[in-house]
């Protein structure tokens, strides 16, 4: 469910636990049948998952709530696991085999020792295209920094405004800042900008620097994600799809900005703590 960055949550957690019980991993992806807000575009990458669109009649009755309450108790259930809330959980490294998870899964302590193996498994199935080709050159052969603004509904939602909010202009600054006094920038730098409104971008965007807007495709959002983990340092948002644009970087030396803040909502702040990984940058 959700989007890219939140599929990739799912899939990294779940994979990890087959890695441990040396089993498989099976994706009920029935959810987007009827899910119209984020297309289904984590088979575009090389995972190793079975992808079934046939959801289970008993999945469906449990995240619901219709029958949990009155046999929570019966065996049966035992091996259906929901996320409590957005802070790490060891009970779901302890899972047995033939459990179904339902959550979101929100930090790299599930997944992050199988590191390597996600590096290789979150690739793109399809080559990137000539002007993709393009970008991805221009990154590899400057001092890259990408920059992920998340519009789109944060913007036009009010609900999903008041659970997330937005970075301001003045977080951008700052992590701007930061990366000058740091010596992270030189006259090479170009920031690479990366949004769900990249026409705003471009008419409200002035860094001081130069900007390489790309644009991308909302039909193959895996593309934007991998060109923007090519850059050497990234700024992000409080998005999970920028989150995994700087995961997936493989620069030993990079600089990850994130904002201090991920949630507007401050119960669900206050449950964040361990999305952002430790060697990230706060600001």
């Amino acid at each position: 469910m959700g989007g890219l960055g939140n599929q990739l949550f799912q899939y990294a957690t779940a994979r990890a636990l087959s890695e441990k019980l040396n089993t498989s991993v099976v994706l009920d992806v029935s959810e987007f049948n009827s899910y119209d807000v984020h297309p289904l575009r984590l088979n575009e990458f090389n995972c190793k998952g079975i992808f079934s669109s046939k959801k289970q009649l008993l999945r469906s009755l449990l995240e619901r709530n219709v029958i949990k309450k009155h046999v929570s108790k019966l065996k049966v259930f035992n091996k259906y696991y929901f996320e409590r809330n957005l802070e790490f959980n060891e009970d779901v490294l302890n899972v047995e085999n033939g459990s179904s998870l339902i959550g979101y899964f929100q930090t790299e302590k599930y997944f992050e020792v199988i590191r390597t193996q996600l590096l290789e498994e979150l690739t793109l199935k399809n080559s990137l295209n000539n002007i993709e080709t393009k970008v991805s050159h221009k990154i590899n052969n400057t001092n890259s920094i990408s920059i992920h603004i998340r519009r789109g509904d944060y913007i036009s939602n009010q609900y999903a405004n008041s659970i997330h909010g937005t970075c301001d202009s003045a977080y951008f600054s700052r992590a701007i800042a930061y990366m000058s006094e740091n010596n992270i920038l030189d006259d090479s730098s170009e920031f690479f900008v990366f949004s769900d409104d990249i026409e705003w971008c471009r008419n409200n965007l002035e860094l001081g620097y130069k900007l390489n807007f790309v644009t991308g495709s909302a039909e193959r959002p895996e593309v934007d994600m991998i060109l923007m983990s090519q850059c050497k340092h990234q700024i992000i948002s409080n998005s999970t799809f920028s989150w995994w644009g700087a995961w997936l970087n493989k620069n030993e030396s990079k600089v990850i900005i994130t904002p201090k803040k991920w949630f507007e909502n401050d119960n669900m702040a206050k449950e964040s703590g361990d999305i952002i990984p430790h060697l990230w940058v706060k600001l």
